[in-house]
């Protein structure tokens, strides 16, 4: 276990401690090296953990674009069921609209949001509100525009979010841009689901990681960073224990365990002391 580790290397400090003429100064290079391994670790268990949480409850993908895209035309397709109105009245949806789905196992949360463009009307502007903060929760974008107007420049703009450009109404025009398919016909649904698979993250949805076991694991990394920059830099062995026993106690808040419990046992199970 990766906490297991940690107790090792606070083991070795706190052996140093009292009986460094028996055992001899900190192996620094090879501590040094376990730390960065641990770090980067703990990074991959924590976002493994919460891409498992993000899984289980659903991968969050919000439907965006322009009026009479065919956003809510696609949602019902990717349901196969009608359940957002669909109009040829631009503004039709105000609201955000979300339904749950499954793509080859993979759980989803589709939501269809308001169209985007200027308007005057509250309700409307409401809706548009609704549809940026949806934009923010996401975990992927489905930016979709008329295949016959093409995208607009913003969709063609670089961007780190996750997200699948997609031109609909396919079967009225091609489009040189983004995944083509038509809500109307069908032509592309089942690629796009598989695009829609194979940019969810990487994860374990066995591995189930809640906000408050994230945060403490994020603080262990702190102090482990903290440590191996102390010592890095020769700093005294007691004050590499208090950052190694924050640590540890931190990582005992995920598994429930404490740190005095084990590490006696650690330190005279792996050091010839007093032999």
């Amino acid at each position: 276990m990766l906490r297991e580790r940690v107790v090792a290397l606070l083991a070795r400090v706190e052996a140093t401690i009292d009986f460094e003429e028996e055992i001899g100064p900190l192996p620094a290079p090879e501590m040094l090296a376990e730390t960065a391994g641990l770090i980067k670790d703990l990074r991959a268990v924590n976002e493994k953990g919460r891409n498992g949480a993000r899984l289980r409850l659903g991968l969050r993908i919000a439907i965006v674009g322009p009026v009479n895209a065919g956003k809510s035309s696609l949602l019902n397709a990717l349901l196969g069921r009608s359940r957002a109105i669909v109009s040829d009245v631009p503004g039709t949806t105000r609201d955000t609209i979300e339904e749950e789905a499954e793509f080859d196992g993979l759980r989803v949360v589709l939501v269809d949001t308001a169209g985007l463009r200027e308007t005057a009307d509250p309700v409307e502007q409401m809706g548009l509100a609704r549809a940026a903060d949806e934009v923010e929760a996401a975990d992927l974008l489905l930016q979709v525009f008329d295949a016959r107007l093409g995208p607009t420049d913003d969709m063609l703009d670089e961007s780190p979010r996750p997200r699948i450009l997609v031109a609909n109404k396919s079967d009225l025009a091609a489009s040189a841009h983004g995944h083509s398919v038509s809500a109307l016909t069908g032509q592309g649904l089942d690629e796009l689901s598989r695009k829609i698979v194979e940019r969810a993250p990487e994860a374990d949805v066995s591995l189930y990681i809640n906000p408050r076991q994230s945060a403490a694991i994020a603080t262990a990394i702190d102090a482990l960073e903290q440590f191996s920059s102390a010592l890095d830099g020769h700093m005294p062995a007691d004050l590499l224990a208090v950052l190694l026993t924050e640590a540890v106690d931190q990582l005992g808040r995920v598994s429930g365990e404490t740190a005095s419990a084990d590490l006696l046992d650690e330190i005279f199970s792996h050091f010839c002391i007093g032999k």
